[in-house]
Formats: C-alpha cells, structure tokens, sequence
C-alpha cells in the first residue's frame, strides 16, 4: 500500500500543510565565511586553457541521472586524448558522499564545481580558485548546479547540530539559504546522504539518515514543498531521478515514483539496494533489482518489463544513452540494448588491464559517463576511453599516488564529469584533473 505524504500526517497533528507559512529556510545564522588563507588551494598547474563550452550540472550528468552528456566529445586526436589542460589539488583524500564514496565535480558556465570538506568553485579555463565556502568539520555530498546556484548537502562528522541543504550564488558564492537538518516541531531534511537533484524549481533530497523520507524543497527559498516517508530509517539510499511529472527514489530495496508536486506515491516495488541511483530514459526507469541484477520497469505505472542478471557482483553505475543501458560493476562494463535485453558488448577490468589500462594492483571498475560516440569509464588509478559502439579502446590515462606522511593516496578517479570536450577527474588524492578528450 503506498505510504502517505508527509503533508497529510502533519497537517492530521496539526503543523498544518508544509510549505508556504510551514517551513522556511534559515537565511542569516551561521553564515560560510571562510577565512582566505584557510580556503586556499593547495596547488595549481596549468599546460593550456581548457575550453569553457559545455555543462554537467549534476554528478550523474542530468536531472534524470542518465550520466549521458550529447554534443560533448572535443576535437582532440587519438594521440591527444587525456592530455592536460590543467590540475587543481584540493588536498589529500577527498570523502565526500553522493555518488559512490569519491566526490564528482559539476560543471556549469565559468566554473567547475567540487567538494571534500569545503565546496571550491575553479575558472574552468586555468583551473584558479574563483571561491571556496568552509563549513567547518563537516562531511559535504557532490554539488549540483541549476539556474545559477550551486546546492550542497552536509552533516556534521561530530554531534547533530548545523546539517542540512545549502544554497550558494554560484557566481560569487554568497549563501542565499540553507535547510536544517533538524527542527523542534517542523519538517527537516535530515541527515543527507546523496547530491541534491534540482529540476524545473525544486531541490529534491532523495533520502537521509534519520528520516529517510523524500523531501522537495523550493529552489528559491529553501522551503519545503512536500515530504514523503518511503523507507525505514537506516536504510541505504541514491540521489532521485526527476523527470516526465515523478520523482523516482531508490531507498531502502524499494523503488518508488513519487507525484513531483504533491510528493504522493504513485507506485513503489521491490528493488535492490541504492549502490547507485536509478535512471529515468524513454519513458522507464532503470535500478538495480537485487545484488547482482538490473530491471526495467515502466516509469507511469510500475510496470516490471525485464530483469537482467548477467552479474557476478552489484551494479554500482548505470547509464542510458540513445536506448542503451551501461551497467557498470566492479568487475565489467556491459552494453545492453535497453528494449531486447540484449548484449552489444563488455569488458572486463582484466580485459582492459591487458589493452593498456594502468594497473594498479586492483582493477576495480567504479563510474561511467557516456557522450556521443565514446562512454569514459574509471578504472583502478586510470581514466578509459572506450569506443561506444564496441568497447573498444581508445585511450587511457593514468593518474599518480601522493603520499602525506604514512597515508598513501591512490589516484583512483570518481565519476568522469565530460563537457565542452574535457573530462574533469577527481582523485583520491585530491587533485582534480582538466583532460582534452
């Protein structure tokens, strides 16, 4: 039986509707004013301007998380494919939450947008610090950025106090409001865990320690819309797929479509748990169904079409791109047709290690993102560049461990964010890479 919008169980104890005269965002205490020399980068070194064309305004590329960018492959030769424009080190191991355990830097106008414990906006051309806000010792998921704000979600690593959702101007990165994560009397954001989905005025947070309710707030003002218990609390979520009039939220081992207006459950099924989060392509929407399978189900009704399940281990990155799903796990990559079922082609980590990928001891895939022709895959220390229509490989690159005392930081890359014919890679290390692609 659906579970009923929070707005109704508020309003049936008295708070009355949540929303306008409800709920509003704090806008004045406890403002992000990082002292300069604190928010200072640790390094920056520059071969070439990057070209600043382009967008990938979410860790998962959309609103849809469909982690396909168009338009986007550049004009670099075989040869020059992973060259370096520019790299930014934001110190030693980032452990930001959101997509997977590695930070995934957003791309939007001028600026390239990443997070560890403080959110940097960098000129996309030089890699140079443009702002930085320091939250102080909390934990930051991936930004998004919409219509000229840059959203982030945070908890505090020690104690309960000043987590929720914040909004910054993204051209100068003044705090416009931010959404607690705990108020007497009054609907919260929680404890967020995953990036912020923004899509057509409304930051959407889909799912929290605590509560692990859907919650859409207004994109302006910080206000809640509407809030949706869809799971018990402690259980794992994903950042919300939003599009066609739904909210699709994977929490919990259960998939849900959620009213984008009024936050009502249309439909929920079993699934499998939110080790990545679920993509909404051509009318159906895309999940993990248990450990070692993925499933399509209709995104009106619910409708169970097919399930997958040529997997050793659990989809940990899905992506659909002109009626193909990628299925990555930590050991392949799979091309599958996403109406016949059927297999275009894969690679194994080991497959790849043989081709040329650096090795670095652990072959271990992790995200992908698809553009036009070529689908940018993280593997081990290295970046893979493999050619969409077989897999084939095109190019690699291979990024460096830094050591910081008796702490080793490998270069394992996070989610490939690709705009304007440059991936922007963020290390383990802490260094975010501009690479010609």
């Amino acid at each position: 039986m659906p579970s009923p919008s929070r707005r109704s169980v508020l309003a049936s104890i008295g708070f009355g509707a949540v929303g306008a005269g409800g709920y509003a965002a704090m806008r004045h205490a406890t403002q992000w004013n990082p002292d300069p020399e604190d928010c200072a980068i640790d390094d920056n070194e520059r071969s070439a301007d990057a070209p600043v064309e382009g967008s990938f305004p979410h860790p998962r590329a959309d609103h849809r998380m469909s982690g396909q960018v168009s338009g986007s492959s550049g004009t670099a030769t075989e040869a020059a494919i992973g060259d370096e424009h520019w790299r930014t080190d934001i110190g030693p191991g980032p452990d930001s939450l959101g997509v997977g355990n590695l930070a995934a830097p957003v791309v939007s106008g001028e600026y390239c947008y990443v997070s560890d414990r403080r959110l940097y906006a960098l000129n996309r051309s030089d890699g140079t610090l443009a702002w930085c806000a320091d939250p102080g010792p909390r934990e930051l998921t991936s930004p998004t950025v919409a219509d000229g704000t840059v959203f982030v979600a945070s908890r505090f690593v020690i104690g309960r106090a000043w987590r929720g959702v914040t909004a910054f101007d993204a051209e100068t990165g003044e705090r416009l409001w931010r959404a607690p994560s705990r108020q007497l009397l009054k609907p919260t954001v929680g404890l967020p865990e995953t990036a912020p989905t923004v899509h057509d005025g409304s930051v959407y947070i889909g799912g929290a320690t605590e509560t692990r309710a859907v919650t859409a707030l207004d994109a302006d003002t910080g206000s809640v819309e509407w809030q949706t218990d869809v799971a018990e609390p402690g259980s794992r979520t994903a950042s919300a797929a939003v599009g066609d009039g739904g909210v699709f939220a994977l929490v919990g081992s259960r998939i849900a479509r959620l009213d984008a207006t009024s936050g009502d459950v249309t439909w929920e099924t079993a699934a499998g748990e939110a080790y990545c989060p679920p993509v909404l392509a051509d009318g159906a929407v895309y999940a993990p169904h248990d450990d070692r399978s993925v499933a399509r189900w209709d995104a009106t009704d619910g409708v169970h079409r097919w399930t997958f399940e040529r997997f050793r281990e659990r989809p940990r990155s899905l992506a659909v791109a002109d009626g193909t799903l990628y299925a990555v796990t930590e050991r392949k990559i799979i091309a599958l047709d996403a109406r016949e079922r059927t297999v275009s082609w894969e690679r194994t980590g080991a497959d790849l290690v043989e081709v040329g990928v650096s090795d670095d001891g652990v072959a271990t895939l992790r995200h992908c993102t698809v553009s036009d022709d070529c689908v940018y895959l993280s593997i081990g220390s290295s970046l893979a560049v493999l050619d969409r229509s077989d897999g084939s490989l095109v190019a690699t690159v291979a990024f460096s461990e830094e050591s910081e005392g008796d702490a080793v930081y490998a270069g394992r890359p996070g989610v490939p964010a690709v705009a304007g014919g440059v991936a922007y890679c963020l290390t383990e290390t802490g260094d975010l890479y501009a690479l010609d692609v």
